[in-house]
């Protein structure tokens, strides 16, 4: 295969085993591979849309900065068809949350996170609804395993009660739940 695949990682160094986690995700790349790291605090998805607007691959992989690549070949997620997540990621299922491989047409087609969200929560569901109605199918990639250490992030913010009511209320304004 010789398309091109692009990481896209939103990192927020608060912790110091995150800087540790985020080596870990860009060693499974290969040296040729274009990485792209935000490391400015605006949130999940304003920092996964920089990298995105950046991202020169065909196939755009994206990941929390609290995933580690455990075992499996990461090219195997690119998929021209489909949206992919690895296996046995905790907590994401089958949804595309903390990491995912997408074909650069599904950007183009879906557009990038909304960013009316605050720095985090919701930001995932809003688009995950969106690849829905777009009718963009999702697949497991059972070779490739991912570790996650979620809300590592998210916990140490001080009002992140309130950040995830403000964006909860939003989502459900949004979608009209």
């Amino acid at each position: 295969m010789n398309d091109k695949l692009s990481l896209i990682v939103p990192h927020w160094p608060i912790r110091p085993e995150l800087d540790a986690s985020l080596k870990r995700c860009v060693q499974a790349i290969d040296a040729d591979e274009k990485i792209i790291v935000v490391n400015d605090g605006t949130g999940m998805g304003k920092a996964i849309n920089k990298g995105l607007e950046l991202a020169t691959g065909d196939y755009l992989l994206v990941s929390n900065n609290d995933c580690f690549h455990s075992s499996g070949p990461i090219r195997d997620m690119c998929d021209p068809h489909f949206i992919t997540v690895p296996d046995s990621m905790p907590g994401q299922g089958v949804m595309p949350r903390a990491f995912y491989c997408m074909p650069r047409w599904v950007y183009e087609l879906v557009g990038g996170y909304d960013e009316q969200f605050q720095v985090g929560y919701f930001e995932d569901d809003d688009m995950i609804r969106r690849w829905m109605n777009a009718k963009v199918n999702i697949r497991i990639v059972r070779t490739v395993h991912v570790d996650h250490d979620p809300g590592t992030t998210l916990n140490n913010l001080p009002n992140r009660k309130e950040i995830f009511e403000n964006n909860k209320a939003l989502f459900e304004q949004k979608w009209e739940i």
